[in-house]
Formats: C-alpha cells, structure tokens, sequence
C-alpha cells in the first residue's frame, strides 16, 4: 500500500522502498509478482531493461495481472514493436475479471480489492478498460 501512495500520489518509488520491496522474503507467487510490477514502476525512471525484465518476471509468477501486461504492451509500442505490444495489451483485456460501471461505490479499505483494482488491475472501471481498449486502435 505505501508503494501505491507514493507511485500513484507522490514523487515515485525511491531508493529506500525499493530497498524494503527487495527485503520482503516472500515464497508465494503472487506475492513476489506483486513485488515485481512495484519494482517496475521505479526502474521506469531510471532503467528501462531492468523494467521489461521486471514486468516479465511479474506475468511469469502471475499471468493474470493486467497492470504489468499493460506496461509491458505499452513499452514494445513506444518502441515501435507495435505486434508485440497489442498481443500484451489484448492480454491483458483477457484477464480482466470485473468491470465496474459509474454507479459502482467501491471499498477501498478491502484491501484485496484494493490489489486487485489499483495493482493487479483485473477489477477495473468501465471507463478504464475503455482506455485499455483504445490502445489497440
């Protein structure tokens, strides 16, 4: 949750919470998938390599987590792989579990849904999976 505040809300994921990220000593998949998307987002800034290689290992521990085929699609675009990069984004559109209309109100002090919405990305607004959605256009 500390990393979602700082990506999403203020300056980015600096050196300290990449330093408590790479300190969690997780066995679950999912959680060091997890762990990979966040490192991703700080390796966006400062290596590019390092972000592809993170992302990949993200969809290899959970091959459902729309965010990091998303940011994976979007990086094989910018880089003029557009085949590459609109088979990730079509992935992802594939492993959106829930989408949510306007009138939804959602719980984000469930923190599964927090994940699952803000992270993972497999539950999203119907105006986010629209966006998804024009990419491919």
């Amino acid at each position: 949750m500390e990393c979602c505040v700082h990506y999403y809300h203020l300056a980015g994921i600096d050196e300290e919470l990449v330093r408590k990220i790479n300190n969690i000593n997780a066995t679950n998949t999912y959680v060091n998938s997890i762990k990979g998307l966040i490192l991703s987002w700080h390796f966006a800034v400062t290596d590019k390599e390092k972000q592809v290689e993170m992302l990949r290992q993200a969809i290899a521990l959970d091959p459902n987590n729309v965010e990091s085929y998303i940011q994976l699609g979007r990086i094989f675009i910018d880089q003029g792989n557009v085949i590459e990069g609109r088979s990730l984004i079509k992935k992802a559109l594939e492993n959106i579990k829930l989408v949510y209309d306007k009138n939804t109100i959602l719980d984000f002090s469930d923190f599964n849904e927090y994940l699952n919405q803000k992270v993972r990305g497999i539950h999203l607004s119907n105006e986010n999976k629209k966006i998804i959605e024009r990419m491919l256009l």
